[in-house]
């Protein structure tokens, strides 16, 4: 089993990772709240899989059967769906709560909430358009220091 030590060095790394080059993320927390950086949607998955339970203290039955909850949400094929989240919500609802999860792409043109109040706290213009190339670095700026 992986130790919280190992579980809290992972989660600053994913934490630091450049999303250009890591586009798969969450964001997640209660009073302090970050987004984390991945390689693929089944690295995400896992990583919630494997290290929520010992970053929550759960007991050994009870990550037993996260685990297997997680497995079935997904069954074989990893998706960053909303009716995924919303399972994977339910399912961790008394110690996780993922509020949004996807790709770097969906925040920097997406729709969602949290990617156009992104953009608007980007700029000065109160515009929530998608991030321009030359915004690259400035979001990816705030993005690591967004939630805290």
């Amino acid at each position: 089993m992986i130790t919280l030590e190992r579980v809290i060095e992972i989660g600053e790394i994913a934490i630091n990772r450049d999303p250009r080059e890591y586009p798969f993320g969450y964001f997640h927390g209660d009073n302090a709240r970050v987004f984390m950086w991945f390689a693929s949607e089944e690295e995400l998955i896992s990583h919630i899989a494997e290290c929520a339970p010992v970053m929550f203290d759960l007991d050994a039955s009870e990550a037993k059967d996260f685990g297997r909850e997680v497995s079935q949400i997904f069954s074989g094929k990893a998706e960053l769906s909303t009716e995924n989240l919303a399972s994977l919500n339910n399912v961790a609802k008394s110690f996780l709560f993922v509020e949004w999860w996807g790709t770097f792409e969906d925040l920097v043109s997406g729709t969602s909430k949290l990617a156009k109040d992104l953009r608007l706290s980007l700029r000065d213009d109160e515009t929530d358009s998608p991030v321009l190339e030359s915004e690259l670095d400035d979001f990816v700026e705030l993005i690591q220091r967004y939630g805290y």
